[in-house]
């Protein structure tokens, strides 16, 4: 479960910097990891919708675990647009 969450959660890597210029250019992309010493990130990014429509998508993405019994533990995770972070 660990290893799934850090697949899904990791947004900032090479590959994936490199496919969003393939599909959407020179639009915004920006990822702010551990925000004030939380489990927390902040992402941005600009979507290329058509040629003429272009998006920003702002979202703060948590997660947490949290110890079930001695058989194992759970992963939270839960995001929200960035408006919502306090």
């Amino acid at each position: 479960a660990e290893n799934l969450l850090a697949e899904v959660f990791e947004l900032d890597t090479y590959a994936m910097q490199q496919k969003h210029l393939e599909i959407n250019g020179n639009l915004a992309r920006k990822i702010r990891k551990n925000v004030n010493g939380t489990r927390s990130m902040h992402f941005r990014t600009g979507v290329k919708l058509t040629a003429l429509d272009n998006r920003l998508f702002e979202s703060w993405h948590v997660w947490k675990k949290t110890i079930v019994s001695s058989a194992g533990s759970n992963f939270m995770v839960g995001f929200v647009p960035l408006s919502e972070y306090s």
